[in-house]
């Protein structure tokens, strides 16, 4: 089969078309008749049974047997511009065609995994995601450890029953982890019960020693009042003897002086009656 006429930027030329399919010459070749078809046209036809092996221009019996065609022919065929047929939007060259095929991201490859079982064929920017979820790409039991195809491991996992071993173990480790999760909190339990209890102590022991210093102002104040008092009493003991051993108070000059006025009242009748 030749290449689609659409393909191409201009209209091409009816010299560069095959005669048996009608699109653009690809690989082509010349018969005895001087006419030029595809070379994969060609053969799909000689090994046709329905259909006469003959030229459908002049009738000419052809036969597998062809000659090349010229260079200069095969020159403007090459020097044609199409675009590509994957519909990535590129243009270029007939001649560059095989080498964009190499690189087109939109080009059909076959999987990495080919020769594993894996017959799909996806473009070549799909190429990653496809070989990571194929079910032919080898992977490794995460029992045992055991390398097989992925569409091949739960058949493993189930006749060699590695699963349920692996299962048996999870609950194990789980089991320790969480013994140890359960001894670190009760250390921490007990690392924070024994320093909240130096806290308590600590304030215990500061409020004992602010009594101890009250108590000890106290004491020094009582004794310097009692100083205080028995250095006054020494005074009035002083004074009482300086005044007759009378101790001279507030309440002791006001009786002196009601009793000197008594004494003025007194007297001023007697002088009265002796006028």
């Amino acid at each position: 089969m030749g290449l689609d006429r659409a393909l191409f930027d201009e209209e091409v030329e009816e010299d560069f078309l095959c005669r048996l399919c009608h699109q653009v010459l690809l690989n082509p070749v010349t018969s005895g008749c001087k006419h030029v078809f595809c070379q994969a046209c060609v053969i799909r036809k000689m090994k046709s049974r329905t259909t006469r092996h003959v030229c459908p221009v002049c009738s000419s019996a052809l036969s597998l047997d062809m000659s090349d065609t010229p260079v200069d022919f095969k020159l403007k065929l090459l020097n044609l511009s199409i675009k590509c047929a994957h519909k990535c939007g590129d243009s270029f060259a007939l001649s560059e065609l095989p080498d964009h095929m190499d690189v087109c991201p939109f080009a059909p490859v076959p999987c990495d995994f080919k020769e594993k079982g894996c017959k799909r064929t996806i473009k070549r920017c799909d190429k990653t995601k496809h070989c990571k979820e194929c079910d032919y790409r080898e992977v490794e039991c995460e029992a045992c450890g055991f390398h097989t195809i992925y569409c091949e491991l739960f058949t493993h996992q189930s006749r060699v029953r590695c699963l349920e071993r692996k299962l048996k173990q999870q609950v194990i480790r789980e089991r320790k982890a969480a013994s140890r999760e359960i001894s670190r909190h009760r250390e921490k339990l007990s690392k924070d019960t024994t320093r909240l209890e130096l806290q308590q102590r600590r304030k215990q022991l500061t409020h004992a020693m602010a009594l101890t210093s009250r108590k000890q102002e106290r004491q020094i104040t009582g004794s310097s009042n009692s100083n205080y008092s028995n250095v006054s009493c020494d005074i009035t003991r002083n004074d009482e003897e300086m005044n007759g051993g009378v101790f001279l108070t507030e309440n002791v000059l006001h009786e002196h002086d009601r009793a000197t006025m008594n004494e003025d009242t007194t007297e001023q009748p007697r002088m009265v009656r002796r006028l």
